[in-house]
């Protein structure tokens, strides 16, 4: 191309190709001069009327030297082809045929005649499911992963079976067993479904009671592993230090709060297991049969977001563990449909806590008891600092979480200007939305409301529940209070809840919740004529779910 063909650009954005004495082309239908585009595909002369001639290949689009490669009957030519898919999988059927499982190995046997019999776990398609990322192309897959199986299976006949396993310990740094470790890649199905058995070496006991007995209950999911062949396809190692080491970054990636609550989903899984009699490695991962059957169970006497938490819990262990979720999207969705129609409805949305309710909460019963002057502190705090119950309480007392706010979290701020308002300010190190970075919970004082002001009701808990000379501020949670036995106890959501609805019921006010506090906040401000942006700021939201 000369010089004086070069495209240059129009007002349009696109580039017109200009003759040599610098005229631009009126009309390409008249002109002898063949377009950009149709010198770059190699075109003589410019026609407006269409050829059907097929072009040299060395001037052909990526797209039309595909198509062509397509309709010439090659599959080879295009390893990612289906068909070249099927041929390779011919080649390595052998590799294949000693893992394939006789049909009597499968069954799902239940114990007593009584229990119904469960179907056989049987992938959702019998093409391998593609995954959502990226993947290998089959030909350069294919083979190892085979191979891969293969030295599996030979390891779990010669194992014994996995009654007889026993659980190692792991080596405190995986980074000193790194020698045998290989490169892992997404699991797919297909790679799953056709390898379990009963001869597969174990690496955990998938039962309820061996759940149960897994502590701290958090870490239940990342030590419930899979099958070793599984292990060693899914982080290219069967030593479980590494494999636990991978899956941390994953497992880590919900609060602890959440974690508990999954491992409970999970164990009551197990359970719905040994109630039925299902083998021991059709559990974990589960098959999309299994996981219906399980998931609908009580479907029409429970609520839509109970059988949600059911699912999430049982999907975080297959994402923790890097094991294929077999629930395509379209039967997810499908799934989603049938439990809104057939669950319960939705309960009504819980209602804000008002002005009068904390006035109620303020009057407290005992008003030197320490334990209720800590619960009104922190329930009229949470009002105007708009707090969600988790930041404020601990769930078990006897085991407090190590990222709750401690008494030395708790800060007094001085009026910023003569005359202004003072506040306090709850500097939590950890928040649900944020993570690490943390959050400042700020309730300002309230002046013309003496009696419902949370900067006065902090500093009256402060000076009651105050640190003695034998205790750590940094080990204090900030609301702990000292009982009337002399110890200190942290506050936990549990007794916060019940003694504020005992409260609340007495004065023939309707019962709440913690987020109850979060929402009446929220609505204060709102009624107060608060700029929108404001109240988002103030309460910590980073989407728009305040205003619902």
């Amino acid at each position: 191309m000369s010089s004086s063909e070069v495209p240059r650009p129009s007002s349009s954005g696109r580039g017109t190709a200009l003759p040599p004495n610098g005229t631009p082309l009126t009309s390409s239908l008249h002109s002898s001069r063949p377009r950009i585009r149709d010198r770059v595909r190699g075109a003589s002369t410019y026609s407006h009327e269409f050829t059907l001639l097929p072009l040299p290949v060395s001037v052909m689009s990526g797209a039309q030297r595909r198509d062509r490669r397509l309709r010439s009957g090659n599959p080879t030519s295009n390893p990612s082809s289906p068909a070249a898919f099927e041929l390779i999988s011919q080649q390595s059927a052998s590799a294949l045929s000693s893992l394939t499982l006789p049909a009597t190995q499968l069954s799902l046997t239940i114990p007593s005649s009584s229990r119904p019999t469960l179907p056989l776990p049987v992938p959702s398609s019998s093409a391998p499911r593609r995954s959502r990322f990226r993947q290998i192309p089959p030909s350069s897959r294919t083979t190892r992963s085979r191979s891969t199986l293969a030295a599996a299976s030979t390891a779990a006949s010669a194992a014994g079976s996995a009654a007889a396993w026993e659980p190692a310990a792991p080596a405190d740094n995986p980074s000193q067993s790194l020698t045998q470790i290989v490169p892992a890649r997404d699991l797919l199905t297909a790679d799953v479904w056709s390898t379990l058995s009963v001869d597969n070496v174990a690496t955990s006991v998938l039962t309820a009671d061996a759940a149960h007995a897994l502590k701290p209950r958090e870490e239940l999911a990342l030590r419930l592993t899979p099958a070793s062949h599984l292990v060693q396809m899914a982080h290219g190692s069967t030593d479980l230090a590494v494999a636990r080491a991978a899956s941390l970054i994953l497992w880590s990636s919900v609060k602890t709060k959440t974690r508990v609550k999954y491992a409970g989903h999970i164990i009551a899984f197990l359970c719905w297991c040994d109630e039925l009699g299902v083998p021991l490695h059709f559990r974990f991962p589960t098959a999309s049969n299994i996981l219906l059957l399980y998931l609908r169970k009580d479907m029409t006497s429970l609520r839509a977001s109970t059988i949600e938490h059911r699912t999430h819990a049982l999907a975080w262990w297959h994402k923790i563990q890097r094991m294929p979720w077999s629930l395509e999207r379209k039967e997810q969705k499908a799934f989603q449909k049938a439990v809104k129609i057939e669950s319960l409805p939705p309960l009504e949305k819980r209602r804000p806590v008002r002005l009068n309710d904390i006035v109620i909460i303020s009057q407290s019963p005992k008003p030197n008891d320490r334990a209720h002057v800590a619960i009104v502190a922190a329930a009229i705090f949470a009002f105007y600092a708009m707090c969600r119950p988790g930041e404020f309480t601990v769930r078990n007392g006897a085991s407090p979480h190590e990222d709750r706010p401690r008494w030395t979290h708790l800060i007094e701020q001085a009026p910023v200007s003569p005359g202004g308002p003072a506040s306090i300010i709850l500097a939590l190190p950890s928040e649900k939305a944020r993570g690490n970075a943390g959050f400042d919970r700020i309730a300002s004082e309230q002046r013309n409301l003496p009696n419902l002001c949370p900067v006065k009701a902090v500093q009256h808990h402060c000076a009651l529940n105050a640190p003695r000379a034998d205790e750590s501020a940094d080990a204090l949670g900030a609301f702990s209070y000292v009982g009337e036995n002399g110890n200190r106890y942290e506050l936990t959501e549990g007794l916060f809840s019940r003694t504020i609805n005992a409260w609340l019921s007495a004065a023939g006010r309707d019962p709440v919740t913690g987020h109850c506090f979060r929402i009446g906040g929220a609505t204060l401000f709102f009624a107060a004529n608060k700029p929108m942006e404001d109240i988002r700021t103030r309460g910590g939201w980073q989407s728009d779910a305040y205003l619902t």
